[in-house]
């Protein structure tokens, strides 16, 4: 079954990281979804996040990015959690950009079922993650009507955490 894995790594700087670190990708035939290196020239450090997916066991990984990887390398490979949640948001795009910036990038630890919002100011936002969006207007609607219309669309989605991305209508 295909996986998900974001890695890290960190360690002293030297010509040609990239291509060794991204050629086990590519020999292991996984897709890079997100990268993103840069180097801290005053300390001399490499840093390297990368998200991958294809078929691969997470200790076979971690060796052959040994073998590629300076020494003093310290690497992880981080599996995403199975966890989903379902987002309430607003029309105020900050908190929820952030949110969906760090499941681009695989920092998030869990699937973003879809995102409910009482505007339908974020959608070109949210879609372009490819996460459903749904807009239930509280216009002409009282609190509890609102409120059990959010309540229908949430209860159609199985998740195990609900995160308000400054929603406030709690």
């Amino acid at each position: 079954m295909e996986k998900r894995a974001r890695v890290l790594i960190d360690c002293d700087d030297a010509k040609g990281l990239v291509y060794k670190i991204s050629k086990v990708f590519y020999d292991r035939d996984l897709n890079i979804d997100n990268n993103r290196e840069f180097v801290d020239k005053e300390h001399g450090r490499f840093f390297m996040r990368t998200v991958v997916t294809g078929l691969f066991d997470v200790k076979e990984l971690l060796s052959e990015l040994k073998l590629v990887a300076p020494k003093d390398a310290h690497i992880r490979v981080i599996e995403p959690k199975d966890k989903k949640i379902v987002i309430l948001a607003t029309k105020e795009s900050h908190a929820l950009g952030d949110i969906l910036i760090r499941y681009a990038d695989g920092e998030l630890g869990a699937e973003i079922e879809c995102v409910i919002a009482n505007h339908d100011t974020l959608k070109d936002l949210v879609e372009r993650f490819d996460i459903p969006f749904f807009h239930i207007t509280a216009e002409g609607l009282s609190r509890e009507e609102h409120e059990k219309k959010v309540m229908e669309c949430i209860d159609q989605h199985e998740f195990d955490y609900m995160v308000l991305a400054k929603y406030m209508r709690i």
